[in-house]
């Protein structure tokens, strides 16, 4: 036993010296005492002994005969020796010399030895159990040190706190959370009595207001929950309405976990008190109040970025409590959400079962009561057991509540003009379809800016209170779409923070540094939707920053404008990267331009292709036809006096194609993803310009009959067209508009001889209405069977244009 306690003792102090605490529980302890025990040869009480790897323990003996004064080794053990046989006791020696002189072994009497013969040699399995006995030992020291230890610092009670450490002082210091003043008996009682007078139920008239309970005791000031005063620390205190409280292993425990929770916005729990009749909750003090004060003083200017800060930080602390031992909230609502001084939201006052066992229940007919229901799941009510412990989907229900009272900065059901707590209630039990839930409008005036910060909330606070519980997005769920639309409106975590401190500083007066700041949180929101804005239609955008789902759409009936540039390849063989890509920027922000006085949408550009939509995202009736037809003509009027920079007296030479029908429309990747258009409309336009002529608006007539049922645009017929995939196909070519300022570009004379093409072969003139063109009318469209026949195309034109293109381009060269 000695010898265990030594090697116990040299264990520990090699924890010491490793700068460890050996009253901690840690398997690093462990492996450090059990480390230097292990392999060792020591000098013990009974001589040397030896621990080996495996912790067995083996010590060297003798056996020694007192002969004349001196001793005579008998027999002896030696396990340090590499053989066995020379490891346990060597035969006894016959010349052993007895008590009286005598050589003779003396004679066993047969009442103690009942079997006089020599015991054998071989005696291992008796070392063995005596060594394996004082290896348990050892262990059983271990056992009962740790046990102890482990023991002391489960049932430590710290966290009790006595009546008399609570007391009441005059005044504050001037500094959040201290207070000056010495406590006596007087102020102790006094405080004790306030207290307990809080604990009784609040008056029925009164519960509209049941989060003004102020304390404005003490010259404290504005107090906005019962506190008091702990080691010259402000507290708050939470009375529990039972009389007496039982310290079992299980509330222990609890208050041990509940008090190590630590997050930005979980409110720490210090300590109860748990004397009867004087049994309550000590949490810390927040400043601000409870988040229902804060939204009820009409003093206090909430924008949207303190609104959706106070959502992410109510859903950063619930997810947290859900992640960890409190699992349920249970009570969770505006009252139980506090502010501290740096605006920033704490959880407080979450699920403690075992402490608040065989608490009090209140009137379940009261106002009262049924105002705190008011922020109840609906399944759960009406389930005393359930509505008891709570539901993860249940506080999320409540969080939506929450979320209501943010955004309206009204009480639990507002809007509702006329229904009481206990007629909602009641309503809410019915399960109505659709479900009963708070009216959201009128919303209070909004900025222009923050209208989508709103929508945005609006449409998470709606799915958190949904009819099915399952269907309740998660708190960490909401706190990634938060983050998506602070990322998309480019809201940092850095620009929220300092928008923090400007608030602080807003209590002193510094207004304009806050709208200042404001405004260019603002700018940066609106400067990042604009250019979102110009990457995806808007409706795409919103459920992208969402986080939601794009689903593709079928239009019946839009209008798609396709251009590519006649002889854009051999312009691009004699023009470096450079030139070309300055090119097609130059004519494209030409284009961008006109388009935004139309209501088309850009869908994309590849190379010298450019493609516009219209009745798409947006629909606009039957208004696309006449849309496209328009921007074509427009677009082909400042290709006219369109300059490219390298060769100026180059003529861009723009076919274009327009066609109306059927498309499907989606998003598609996530990384990067393009809003894009699919099904045959979107081939038969693509057919339409490249079969078109230069400076051209060739027109389907599925688009023609648009055009011709809305009125007003010239149009000429082509004849019968070869299309892959289509046939002969009878089409038009777009040549003007009734109150149109702008005439349709001709080529440049010079281009036109030098490519030898006839200027009335393809620029007819638009004033020739009676032998040239004429009005199409929808009878005219209705019989393509007498059209006239096919136009023979000039199989040389390419090889004329390409020759042109070399001529002008080399002549630009040389200037």
């Amino acid at each position: 036993m000695a010898d265990g306690l030594k090697l116990l003792a040299e264990g520990v102090a090699a924890v010491v010296d490793k700068k460890g605490d050996p009253r901690d529980l840690t398997a690093d302890n462990a492996r450090t005492i059990v480390n230097k025990i292990l392999s060792k040869d020591f000098e013990g009480l009974t001589g040397n002994l030896t621990i080996n790897k495996d912790g067995s323990r083996f010590a060297n003996l003798q056996l020694l005969n007192l002969v004349n004064g001196s001793y005579h080794v008998i027999a002896k053990t030696d396990f340090q020796s590499p053989r066995l046989e020379h490891r346990f006791y060597k035969a006894l020696r016959e010349d052993v010399t007895w008590p009286g002189g005598s050589k003779q072994r003396p004679e066993c009497p047969s009442s103690i030895c009942i079997d006089p013969t020599p015991l054998p040699q071989d005696n291992r399995i008796f070392w063995v159990g005596t060594f394996l006995g004082s290896f348990m030992g050892v262990i059983l020291l271990f056992g009962g040190y740790f046990y102890i230890s482990l023991t002391k610092k489960k049932h430590k009670k710290d966290w009790i706190i006595p009546s008399t450490k609570l007391y009441a002082a005059p005044a504050f210091t001037g500094k959040v959370g201290t207070i000056t003043g010495g406590k006596n008996k007087t102020t102790h009682n006094k405080l004790w009595s306030t207290l307990w007078k809080l604990r009784e139920p609040i008056e029925e008239e009164h519960a509209d207001n049941v989060s003004r309970e102020s304390l404005r005791t003490f010259n404290m000031g504005q107090i906005f929950a019962k506190v008091t005063v702990l080691d010259q620390q402000v507290v708050a205190v939470k009375p529990v309405q039972k009389d007496a409280l039982e310290l079992t292993e299980s509330l222990i425990d609890e208050m041990k976990q509940m008090r190590h929770l630590k997050h930005t916005n979980v409110n720490q729990l210090i300590g109860a008190c748990v004397e009867p009749g004087n049994i309550c909750l000590v949490w810390g003090y927040c400043s601000k109040g409870s988040l229902r004060d804060v939204l009820e003083n009409n003093n206090i200017k909430l924008d949207w970025m303190f609104k959706m800060s106070f959502t992410s930080d109510i859903a950063k602390g619930m997810a947290y409590l859900h992640a960890n031992a409190v699992g349920v909230h249970g009570r969770l609502k505006s009252t139980n959400v506090v502010v501290d001084t740096n605006w920033c939201c704490k959880i407080t006052d979450y699920s403690m079962p075992n402490f608040r066992m065989g608490e009090q229940r209140e009137d379940p007919q009261s106002k009262h009561h049924f105002y705190n229901l008011l922020w109840t799941a609906p399944e759960l009510l009406g389930d005393e057991e359930q509505l008891w412990k709570g539901t993860k989907k249940g506080d999320i229900y409540s969080f939506a509540i929450i979320m209501q009272e943010i955004v309206t900065r009204a009480q639990p059901y507002g809007y509702q003009t006329g229904d009481n707590p206990e007629d909602i209630i009641k309503r809410l039990m019915v399960r109505e379809s659709p479900p009963y839930r708070p009216k959201m409008y009128p919303l209070p005036p909004v900025a222009a800016a923050d209208a989508g910060l709103r929508q945005a909330l609006l449409d998470m606070m709606t799915m958190c209170w949904d009819h099915y519980p399952l269907l309740r997005m998660s708190f960490n769920t909401f706190c990634c779409n938060m983050k998506k639309i602070r990322q998309a409106d480019g809201t940092t975590a850095n620009l929220v923070d300092q928008m923090l401190i400007l608030v602080r500083k807003y209590a002193d007066n510094l207004e304009d540094l806050v709208e200042e700041r404001t405004k260019q949180l603002e700018d940066e929101q609106k400067k990042n939707e604009e250019l979102l804005g110009r990457m995806l239609p808007k409706s795409v955008a919103h459920d992208l920053k969402m986080g939601l789902p794009v689903i593709p759409e079928c239009y019946i009936s839009v209008t798609l404008f396709f251009s590519d540039i006649l002889g854009f390849a051999d312009i691009a063989q004699v023009s470096t990267p450079i030139q070309v890509v300055n090119l097609l920027n130059d004519l494209y922000i030409c284009f961008d331009n006109v388009i935004e006085t139309y209501d088309a949408y850009k869908v994309e550009t590849i190379a010298d292709n450019y493609v516009v939509s219209s009745g798409l995202p947006i629909r606009n009736g039957d208004q696309h036809a006449a849309v496209i037809a328009t921007l074509a003509l427009d677009l082909l009027t400042n290709v006219l006096s369109f300059k490219v920079r390298h060769i100026p007296d180059l003529q861009i030479l723009l076919r274009i194609g327009i066609h109306t029908g059927p498309v499907v429309a989606g998003v598609v990747g996530r990384k990067m993803p393009r809003y894009c258009l699919f099904g045959d409309t979107v081939n038969y336009t693509s057919r339409l310009e490249s079969n078109g002529k230069p400076l051209h608006i060739h027109v389907s007539p599925e688009c023609t009959r648009c055009l011709a049922t809305l009125g007003g645009f010239t149009l000429k017929e082509r004849g019968l067209v070869e299309m892959k995939g289509k046939g002969k196909i009878l089409t038009y070519f777009l040549v003007g508009k009734d109150g149109f300022e702008c005439r349709v570009p001709h080529l440049r004379l010079s281009t036109l001889k030098l490519i030898g093409i006839n200027i009335n072969d393809y620029h007819p003139d638009v004033s020739d209405s009676a032998s040239k063109s004429a009005k199409v009318s929808a009878a005219a469209m209705s019989s393509q069977s007498e059209s006239s026949p096919p136009t023979a195309e000039d199989s040389t034109t390419a090889g004329k244009l390409r020759k042109a293109f070399s001529f002008i381009i080399a002549k630009g060269s040389k200037t």
